[in-house]
């Protein structure tokens, strides 16, 4: 079992999964975190979703390790490519790592990569994912239909005061986290220089324009079928 915590070890909350625990470690109400994906959403494709040798079974669990401040700099000198060795780390982080893969098959043709180093340097090129969009138009690149991960609208509330993703190898490194997201399918440089244009000291200010209640929120421009 792994325990997950925000801040007392004496009220706890079980997931819906039964193998993450929240807790509180100085007896505050606990806050568990925001729900953005449901694994039985991931099933729908994946029937069943098993990742590192079939023991992570649940996206709660995926974040610990997926995180803003983790990359695969660790396994990438031992990449059994000696190329790959050489380049610099690659971001893993959710928000970065879920749209780079799920979006794999179109990043070439942005100038864009997603590769990671894995277990015993094993080399994992995801730039040849095909996303089975399964909306109306019936093309296979089409990743615009969130909701088919996406759950309560996560997807339109964009992750404002998350702490940003190292990305090495990304255009922007750091990322902020909104940045990081999008930058995952929009992964050509005119989209980062967008996104720099729009970020400075006091943050990002893509809300003005991307929130739920702007002109180009998420909902307008991404299709929910």
């Amino acid at each position: 079992m792994l325990l997950a915590g925000t801040t007392s070890q004496q009220t706890v909350t079980e997931s819906p999964f039964n193998n993450v625990i929240y807790f509180s470690v100085d007896g505050t109400p606990v806050v568990k975190r925001r729900t953005v994906v449901q694994v039985s959403n991931c099933n729908n494709c994946h029937v069943s979703l098993e990742l590192h040798g079939g023991s992570r079974r649940n996206t709660e669990l995926c974040v610990m390790c997926h995180n803003p401040s983790n990359t695969d700099f660790t396994t990438r000198p031992t990449a059994v490519v000696a190329a790959q060795q050489k380049l610099p780390a690659q971001g893993i982080d959710m928000n970065l790592l879920i749209h780079r893969i799920h979006t794999g098959v179109n990043l070439p043709a942005l100038g864009a990569s997603y590769t990671v180093i894995g277990y015993m340097g094993s080399v994992n090129d995801f730039t040849t994912v095909l996303y089975p969009a399964m909306g109306p138009t019936g093309a296979a690149t089409d990743t615009e239909n969130c909701s088919l991960c996406h759950v309560n609208g996560s997807e339109q509330n964009l992750p404002l005061g998350l702490n940003p993703t190292v990305s090495p190898q990304g255009l922007i490194n750091p990322a902020p986290a909104i940045t990081a997201a999008c930058t995952g399918c929009h992964a050509d440089a005119p989209s980062a220089s967008h996104f720099l244009a729009n970020t400075d000291s006091l943050g990002e200010s893509c809300t003005v324009c991307h929130s739920t209640t702007g002109q180009f929120s998420v909902a307008s421009v991404h299709a929910q079928y």
